[in-house]
């Protein structure tokens, strides 16, 4: 899934508002991976991406106690 946010605390609000889907996510697969991405247009036209925060969830396979 990708989307575009036009600064990056918004990007970081936007996942927390997908918590449910990213738990949702985390009951089908054991690990969940985000990359908040800048996208610049170059003078000539070109666009391009640049990582800016990778974030990875994980299941929790501990026992509560």
């Amino acid at each position: 899934m990708a989307r575009v946010w036009t600064k990056k605390n918004a990007a970081r609000e936007a996942i927390i508002k997908y918590a449910d889907f990213l738990i949702e996510q985390l009951e089908e697969t054991p690990q969940v991976n985000i990359q908040i991405r800048s996208l610049k247009r170059l003078a000539n036209g070109k666009l391009v991406t640049e990582v800016l925060e990778e974030l990875t969830f994980e299941q929790n396979s501990a026992s509560p106690r």
